[in-house]
């Protein structure tokens, strides 16, 4: 689990890096999306490989791997520095209240560096998982279910809280950042070493693994050929689509996620049990999605926002705003209306009363000439967030479930020596289906409801964003219902059939005749 946390912290530090190279202006800021495209392509093609190599060697291959990203890790001391600000607030004046963002003479380098942190780490994911999923089912597994859960659960909580709350060094202290990451991909490849057992201890619960025939074609054909591991593996990728998709635009990060697993000894795991707990996983999870893109909240009047467009006001057109400032800081005036910054407000200056922060001399503010941080409609809708969050934390819970569930009927029905090469097959569907094409779809509806765009990025989505998301991801997961249900429907068919096959009967044995 370790390893996986780290591996996802390094993926998500070398986001952070990208999205500072578009806060800088020396890329465009369709360039993080086109990234995760393109990674995921790549992803697609080599994960089966990647499960495939090194199947008589999987605790030495996840050691190296963790060794040689930790290792790689350090590279980061190099990586050219672009100058940021943690928090920045432009002013009427121009004044900004922290150093300005400006770009180094080795942006190409910094680039390459950025791309190999995403191959580094995403190849060490794809080793420990693949690998360590077929070690854990060969030692050990009647906790097989547990394991899959905690490694599914734990890659996606790191996805949901990471940026947020794990990799915020990026910005403040570098140093920091490659230290945690370094120490905990070695101390992990230090525990593989020497706490994994090299050999299988024979027990009654142990799988026998057939040793012939294991060529890498041949792993694939037979993973094509059963309908019931092909069927679930593309519904566990559209759920993972639907909660890519909804997180990736999340404005907030989860601050609690609790997921219940099921029994953590598990000596035999029931498919049809399986399947059932996905389908109401992905019940309970459909609603919470159509829950969620339909709360709203008045927003009150935003100062210059019309139906398409933005113009800013004419009681701050001298302080020349730059339109390009990536910072959404939205100010209230007189309590009645929302300008979008501080500078958009007329404001020159702040001071704090009690605690509160206020913005002085503003231009549009003609009663008091003072703003205050936030929408004017910030205490109407913090009951609407809260809600907002206690149904992300549903439908996460949903979506370990299902991942947790999805798994262990494709382990469950496969050969034992395919074990890795279908673990990578599975993160193979996921990163097509989910990081390419799900990608895709949640960046056409990001620019068919953007309210304001402005220098090749969304400043602004419209009213009708949040549900149109919601309803996507629904739509999604009730794809993966009826691939869920279809495959029951078709096991109780094969079933009824099996048990209306009359036995063969032997045909009787004349008796014997004496000749007269």
């Amino acid at each position: 689990m370790g390893a996986i946390m780290s591996a996802t912290l390094g993926e998500i530090c070398a986001y952070r890096l990208l999205r500072q190279d578009v806060t800088a202006g020396e890329i465009p800021p369709y360039m993080t999306d086109l990234f995760i495209v393109l990674l995921a392509v790549l992803e697609t093609t080599v994960a089966p490989f990647i499960g495939w190599v090194g199947q008589n060697r999987r605790r030495i291959m996840m050691a190296v791997a963790c060794l040689a990203t930790g290792v790689f890790t350090f590279l980061w001391f190099a990586l050219p520095k672009v100058h940021m600000r943690s928090e920045g607030v432009e002013f009427c004046d121009g004044a900004i209240m922290s150093p300005d963002i400006s770009g180094g003479p080795n942006i190409p380098l910094r680039l390459l560096i950025i791309i190999l942190t995403f191959i580094f780490f995403g190849v060490t994911r794809l080793i420990v998982f693949s690998h360590g999923i077929a070690y854990i089912d060969e030692h050990a597994p009647s906790k097989m279910a547990l394991h899959f859960g905690i490694l599914t659960t734990s890659r996606m909580l790191v996805f949901v809280v990471g940026y947020n709350m794990l990799t915020k060094f990026v910005e403040t202290n570098m140093t920091i950042q490659i230290l945690l990451v370094a120490i905990g991909l070695s101390t992990n490849s230090l525990k593989l070493i020497m706490n994994m057992p090299r050999k299988t201890l024979k027990s009654e619960d142990t799988p026998s693994i057939p040793k012939h025939n294991r060529r890498f074609f041949s792993s694939i054909g037979r993973i094509f050929s059963n309908t019931l591991v092909t069927s679930q593996m593309v519904a566990m990728a559209l759920t993972a689509s639907a909660i890519w998709g909804f997180a990736y635009h999340q404005e907030a990060f989860i601050k609690f996620l609790g997921v219940k697993f099921g029994p953590p000894m598990m000596q035999k795991i029931e498919k049809k049990k399986m399947l059932s707990i996905i389908i109401k996983a992905n019940a309970l999870m459909i609603p919470a999605y159509i829950a969620s893109g339909a709360l709203s909240c008045t927003t009150g009047n935003v100062a210059g926002l019309e139906k398409d467009s933005y113009s800013q006001s004419q009681c701050s057109q001298t302080c020349g705003c730059d339109i390009e400032w990536p910072e959404f800081l939205p100010v209230c005036v007189d309590q009645v209306v929302t300008y979008l910054s501080p500078c958009h407000a007329g404001c020159s200056g702040f001071e704090s009363i009690g605690g509160v922060q206020l913005y002085t001399n503003c231009t549009c503010a003609s009663l008091t000439s003072r703003a205050t941080s936030g929408s004017c409609s910030d205490s109407l809708c913090r009951g609407i967030f809260g809600l907002h969050e206690l149904l992300y934390t549903v439908i996460l819970s949903g979506s370990a479930l299902a991942f947790q569930a999805h798994g262990m009927v494709m382990l469950r029905s496969f050969d034992n020596r395919d074990k890795s090469v279908l673990v990578g097959m599975i993160n193979s569907a996921i990163a097509l289906i989910a990081f390419c094409c799900g990608h895709l779809v949640f960046f056409g509806v990001s620019a068919g409801t953007c309210n304001w765009y402005e220098n090749g990025r969304c400043v602004l989505q419209n009213k009708t964003f949040p549900f149109v998301v919601g309803a996507v991801c629904a739509t999604i997961v009730l794809f993966s219902l009826l691939i869920t249900i279809t495959t029951v429907v078709f096991m109780n068919k094969a079933e009824k059939r099996a048990k209306v096959v009359p036995p063969i009967e032997e045909e009787a044995i004349p008796p014997n005749v004496t000749e007269m």
